[in-house]
């Protein structure tokens, strides 16, 4: 039987429920791919957070490190005290 024959209202119905269940694939794949980046994130957060806390500081200290030699020299470029 051709694709054709079937009535316009037939025709809608069955091109509706392809769409739809294209769309349910698509949701369910991405719902597998989302759980799957959530335990990678869950895996590995905690170590990220260690590292970043640790890069953090040491930034603010050679921040700091680097004002109090600006201080000590007496330079008086107001750029970097700005910030």
């Amino acid at each position: 039987m051709n694709f054709t024959q079937f009535k316009v209202q037939t025709r809608l119905y069955i091109g509706f429920g392809i769409v739809l269940g294209t769309l349910a694939a698509v949701v369910i794949v991405a719902l597998f791919k989302l759980s799957g980046l959530n335990d990678v994130l869950t895996q590995n957060g905690d170590y990220g957070t260690q590292e970043i806390s640790a890069v953090a500081s040491g930034i603010g200290k050679a921040q700091g490190a680097a004002i109090g030699l600006q201080r000590l020299l007496g330079t008086d470029d107001p750029a970097p005290a700005r910030r």
